[in-house]
């Protein structure tokens, strides 16, 4: 039995792409004969008000890897100080480490000064502790390939909630979807520029610039797969997204989708229907994007089959597999 470790900054809310996906990967190998996962624990974090930039009370992080029984150690995050820390103990320790940076490009960050200077000043001199590397997308891996020979491409699992709920065909014409936060990295500008003729609603917290909007929050799993089901259109337009759960939810309850071209799980929808791509910065391009999208038929069949529990689980205990017996 190869037993794996997950560590992970802690997500400031319950939404976080990496806390989420750390979840459900870990629910993968619930019950398997081969490989378990330890539950997942949130280490004790201090921040530095400076840099805004959080890690892990050493103490704590030495502490927990030092007395838990585990074969492998999966660091998960990117520009973040706590997984410096995790690489150093992991490797003191002599433990094996798989690594999934969800890798965001320097040029996208909020500073990609400061990031490209943490990469090649820390980061990259650690990855050589690493048994092997995850990434999502074609970008980041072709770009850890240049650092490290065992990379490999895994997209997320997913599991829809419309599955859950088995929500009725009630598509809405005119109404467009957002789920995300509220902020300029999320794209959120961009709803502003939509023409009233749509009905717009948001799965979002804080205030809106507009009254016309309809806001949800706090909201159930049952209640978000309804709108996901009512909507004609789902937006996403991200500053940047290494993946998108926001789009294959709206996949599968058969919703299109109009993403800016730095979301990149466009790498797995090449020739299928059900979305377009704006340039990012071009209001103009968003616009005619979302005319032009609106009430299309989705390939959820061509689309979904590519994140299925069974192969992402199979593709995943090879990783873990050729790292114990290397």
């Amino acid at each position: 039995m190869i037993k794996v470790l997950l560590l992970r900054n802690v997500s400031p809310t319950n939404y976080g792409g990496i806390k989420k996906h750390c979840i459900e990967l870990s629910s993968l190998f619930k019950d398997d004969m081969d490989i378990s996962f330890l539950p997942i624990k949130d280490l004790p974090q201090k921040k530095i008000p400076i840099i805004g930039k959080t890690f892990f009370v050493f103490s704590a992080l030495y502490k927990y890897l030092k007395q838990t029984e585990f074969d492998i150690v999966h660091i998960h995050g990117f520009a973040t100080l706590d997984v410096v820390q995790s690489f150093l103990i992991a490797h003191w320790l002599k433990k094996k480490i798989v690594y999934s940076p969800h890798y965001h490009p320097f040029k996208y960050l909020q500073r990609p000064f400061w990031g490209r200077l943490y990469f090649y000043g820390c980061l990259r001199f650690l990855l050589r502790f690493a048994s092997a590397i995850v990434t999502i997308t074609d970008n980041d891996t072709a770009f850890f390939l240049k650092y490290h020979k065992r990379v490999y491409k895994i997209p997320h699992q997913f599991e829809s909630s419309r599955e859950v709920y088995r929500m009725p065909d009630t598509k809405q014409g005119n109404m467009i979807l957002f789920v995300g936060r509220n902020d300029n990295n999320k794209g959120i500008f961009y709803l502003y520029t939509l023409d009233s003729k749509y009905e717009i609603h948001l799965v979002t917290k804080g205030g809106v610039k507009r009254k016309d909007f309809i806001v949800h929050n706090n909201i159930s799993s049952g209640e978000l797969s309804a709108l996901y089901e009512r909507a004609a259109l789902v937006v996403i337009p991200s500053r940047y997204e290494a993946f998108s759960y926001v789009a294959l939810e709206a996949f599968a309850h058969g919703t299109p989708v109009v993403m800016s071209d730095r979301v990149m799980i466009a790498d797995y929808l090449k020739d299928c229907k059900g979305y377009n791509t704006f340039k990012f910065g071009d209001i103009k391009d968003f616009l005619q994007a979302v005319e032009k999208t609106i009430g299309q038929s989705v390939d959820m069949d061509k689309i979904l089959p590519q994140f299925e529990k069974v192969k992402i689980k199979a593709s995943y205990k090879n990783v873990y597999e050729r790292v114990i017996n290397k």
